[in-house]
């Protein structure tokens, strides 16, 4: 049996989670939000 798993991302709105990256704290968070999503889809 599958189980659905949500993951939530909180962002400020004003530095995109999205490349090009203004910081390393975007690229942290979208690395991590992307290896969750994928553990997710398994």
């Amino acid at each position: 049996m599958t189980t659905r798993r949500r993951i939530a991302l909180v962002a400020h709105p004003r530095h995109p989670i999205a490349e090009p990256f203004k910081g390393g704290m975007e690229a942290h968070s979208f690395h991590l939000a992307r290896g969750l999503w994928r553990v997710a889809m398994r």
